[in-house]
């Protein structure tokens, strides 16, 4: 039976609470892995995974037990060849590997802000407690904004097991007040506001995620991309906002600044956001970022095409036709792609194209530019501020 509380020698002297600094400790192997992958482990071994890091927690771990009835997803950072058993025998995982998977998942969670750790083995009234923690009875918690490398407070702020950090929305915020102690309220608040819990896994060389179901209209609806085209170089989703109520778009983007992103996919349905925009970001209901609006046009012209009934079978020859004139195709289903053209003399390569596909094929099209029209073939009409 696998011992789930085994702790090195260093960590269960309380990291060195007889020393006059707390050490760092780390975990040396000889054969370390750095060739890490995201994998999915069976949700409810990772639901029992995380009860049982809970365990004795504060009160505000038994209320995140109790929400982990509402966990939809799960997944552990393991060695790309590895089954991804959920366990705490080491895959000699090298932590600065980990730590940088988890940083780039962490600043991505587009409806999360904070990241709150309980320590393990701190109490208040210890010599190490931090001016900038909070409390929950003896029990000592620390948190830091999932932007500012969240990795650091998850090494620092426990022993490696149990770990227990909580990937909070923006509602955590006034909750945490260095040196205060929330209320039974503010630490059910607290508890309502966790979005994923983080535990570690593999001899607390890695990490494992499980993320809790959001709460959403019955109505909303989500437009994503399975295959961005600049996907190698993104690293956060934002949400955008679409014409029709409680309709978005997924965009992939590359984090430029706190509240500014690059696109980095071709829109499927936004209007006048085109690739390699840079665009600006808002908090909007349980979103911290949200589009707002494009700061810095990249000069890309977008283009839509639908295919009506039994015209599916001209979807292969387009694709192929438009890619050959220069363009990048994304596809969103078998009846609607999105086309992205580098300026404004491609776009119009590219719109006298569609434009005799349409009378060939029966296909429809549309730009991304408001104020264009799909059956011209000029496109000086375009709204300057549109795409």
């Amino acid at each position: 039976m696998v011992k789930w509380w085994r702790v090195a020698d260093a960590v269960r002297a309380w990291r060195g609470r007889a020393a006059d600094a707390r050490p760092h400790y780390a975990r040396v192997h000889s054969n370390e892995v750095t060739e890490l992958a995201w994998h999915e482990p069976v949700i409810e071994d990772a639901v029992a995974w995380s009860r049982r890091s809970l365990e004795g927690g504060s009160a505000l771990c038994e209320q995140v037990a109790v929400r982990l009835a509402e966990v939809e997803s799960a997944r552990v950072i393991a060695p790309v060849v590895d089954a991804a058993a959920l366990d705490d025998f080491s895959r000699g995982v090298h932590l600065d590997a980990a730590d940088a998977v988890i940083d780039e998942f962490l600043s991505a969670m587009a409806d999360a802000d904070v990241l709150v750790v309980e320590d393990d083995l701190l109490r208040r009234g210890d010599r190490w407690v931090e001016a900038d923690s909070a409390y929950i009875g003896d029990r000592v918690l620390r948190w830091t904004a999932l932007d500012s490398s969240p990795s650091s407070l998850l090494r620092a702020g426990a022993s490696g097991y149990p770990l227990n950090g909580f990937v909070c929305d923006r509602s955590a915020k006034p909750l945490l007040v260095e040196g205060g102690e929330p209320s039974e309220e503010d630490v059910t608040a607290l508890a309502g506001s966790v979005r994923a819990v983080v535990n570690s896994a593999y001899d607390g060389e890695s990490y494992a995620v499980a993320e809790m179901k959001r709460e959403k209209s019955p109505a909303e609806t989500f437009a994503v991309h399975a295959s961005p085209i600049w996907r190698e170089r993104a690293n956060f989703i934002l949400q955008a906002r679409l014409e029709e109520p409680w309709r978005y778009e997924q965009l992939w983007t590359r984090r430029i600044s706190e509240t500014e992103v690059e696109v980095c996919c071709i829109p499927f349905f936004l209007y006048d956001v085109a690739l390699g925009d840079r665009v600006s970001t808002r908090a909007e209901g349980p979103w911290n970022h949200i589009f707002d609006r494009v700061v810095e046009d990249a000069g890309h012209y977008g283009f839509r095409v639908f295919f009506p009934a039994g015209t599916h079978r001209h979807e292969g020859t387009l694709i192929a036709e438009v890619r050959d004139l220069g363009a990048l195709v994304e596809i969103s289903s078998k009846s609607l792609l999105a086309i992205d053209s580098y300026d404004e003399a491609h776009a119009q390569i590219i719109a006298d194209y569609l434009l005799a596909a349409e009378r060939e094929f029966g296909i429809v099209y549309e730009t991304s530019r408001s104020g264009s029209e799909p059956d011209s073939t000029s496109l000086e009409g375009d709204d300057e501020s549109g795409k």
